[in-house]
């Protein structure tokens, strides 16, 4: 892997690392894809026995894992294309925001995945799921993705509004996922629907520097790396659900 962060915690009384960056070994693509599939999977969201699309298969995509030991916890993709999945199947005009940034500069998010270490002992799921976003957020900076799109369940984004991350939904959208397509029974759960959003690298950028700059949360070890903390201020959030 190509390391971007990592990130100290405890698990079961133990400091662990769980390191943050774009996976470049075939085992850690295959452990990567391997996660998708379960989760995928056991929420119903694919038909199929693999959430692999063109973007996969065609070279499209920039990935991001999240790892403790061999372990993967974590996963999102950048997808580099022209035009992007939200804009091939929702139909909505788009945000002032967005049609500014030239096409060749936008980016799109897609299969955040964020899973327990190990059932019934704490691990700090939205902390990966952050840590995630910075690594894309490295990335973006360093080649020039200014901003772009993603779709999410209701349920995720109601994560991402308690955690404060700036993405905004699309206003007056139409869904036109294709019934042939790999996520059509993502696309028409019951309970939770598929709302596009959208984002500015360099909004999610300053957001995520303050987190991150929290000296009641992140002990800065330097060279990309932070400690959580052992605190009163983390217990409480735990409480909360927030880390």
């Amino acid at each position: 892997m190509k390391i971007f962060y990592e990130l100290l915690v405890k698990i079961s009384g133990e400091e662990r690392s769980v390191f943050f960056g774009i996976p470049e070994k075939e085992e850690e693509l295959n452990r990567m894809f391997m996660l998708r599939r379960e989760v995928y999977k056991k929420n119903g969201y694919i038909s199929s026995d693999s959430d692999k699309d063109e973007y996969d298969k065609n070279g499209k995509s920039v990935y991001f894992v999240a790892e403790v030991g061999e372990k993967t916890v974590g996963t999102v993709r950048l997808i580099r294309d022209e035009p992007l999945p939200t804009q091939r199947d929702f139909d909505f005009q788009e945000p002032e925001e967005i049609k500014v940034i030239p096409s060749n500069k936008r980016g799109e998010l897609g299969r955040l995945v964020s899973v327990q270490y190990k059932e019934n002992i704490y691990f700090p799921r939205h902390l990966v799921l952050l840590f995630l976003l910075t690594s894309v957020a490295k990335y973006s900076k360093e080649n020039g993705v200014i901003g772009g799109y993603s779709f999410v369940t209701t349920k995720l984004y109601d994560k991402i509004k308690k955690l404060n991350i700036p993405f905004k939904v699309v206003d007056n959208f139409k869904q036109i996922y294709p019934k042939e397509g790999v996520l059509y029974p993502y696309f028409n759960q019951k309970d939770n629907k598929i709302l596009p959003i959208y984002y500015k690298a360099d909004r999610i950028q300053v957001f995520l520097d303050k987190i991150l700059g929290n000296r009641r949360i992140f002990e800065d070890m330097g060279n990309c790396k932070f400690k959580l903390k052992n605190s009163l201020y983390n217990k409480f959030l735990k409480l909360l659900k927030i880390i």
